[in-house]
């Protein structure tokens, strides 16, 4: 039988899981061909940080222009900390906290 402290630990985990997102529209003119797919191609990088966001030197930087083969083709900037990823963090009590980024380049 389950005990209802159990069942409270599990609601308040689930309860405290939310997802966050950042966008960074870098060149904002080439922004409005995101949905067509022949002039933005874009590449996804998952981030792992440990100890609740402290970086201390297991993550490198992302580097867009580097990704974008330049700064002007950068078009967009996306970060994300999806449900399950919040999950994965309240579970190990902020030991282990997984976040992803998506870099929007231009085609040219």
């Amino acid at each position: 039988m389950v005990n209802y402290k159990t069942i409270i630990i599990v609601c308040l985990t689930v309860v405290n899981c939310g997802c966050a997102k950042q966008v960074v529209d870098v060149n904002a003119a080439q922004a409005f061909t995101l949905g067509n797919e022949n002039s933005v191609s874009s590449t996804e990088v998952t981030s792992h940080f440990f100890f609740s966001d402290i970086d201390i030197g297991l993550n490198e930087p992302i580097d867009a222009a580097a990704i974008c083969h330049g700064a002007e083709n950068v078009v967009r900037i996306e970060t994300e900390q999806s449900w399950l990823n919040s999950l994965a963090s309240g579970i190990t009590y902020g030991v282990y906290t997984p976040r992803e980024a998506r870099v929007y380049c231009s085609k040219k």
